[in-house]
């Protein structure tokens, strides 16, 4: 699987704590990923498909809408 896109967020769970998570797109043998990657509160990681199909324009925007419900619910990108 081919890397294309990572980033890190962050989320403020508690006054001194952050949860952490990543968004990524990889792509393979023609085939885009759209992997959102969290830990659980078991501190395991949880990794979840949001999107798996060839077709780049839409798998661009269930990125942009599944990113953005993740940063109305707290979550900040580490790089814009």
């Amino acid at each position: 699987m081919n890397l294309i896109f990572l980033n890190s967020l962050e989320k403020k769970v508690e006054e001194n704590q952050v949860k952490t998570a990543q968004v990524s797109i990889c792509e393979q043998q023609g085939a885009w990923h759209v992997l959102w990657n969290e830990a659980n509160e078991d501190g395991e990681l949880v990794q979840t498909n949001w999107f798996e199909g060839t077709q780049w324009d839409v798998m661009l925007q269930v990125f942009r809408e599944r990113l953005q419900e993740k940063i109305r619910d707290g979550y900040v990108p580490l790089l814009e």
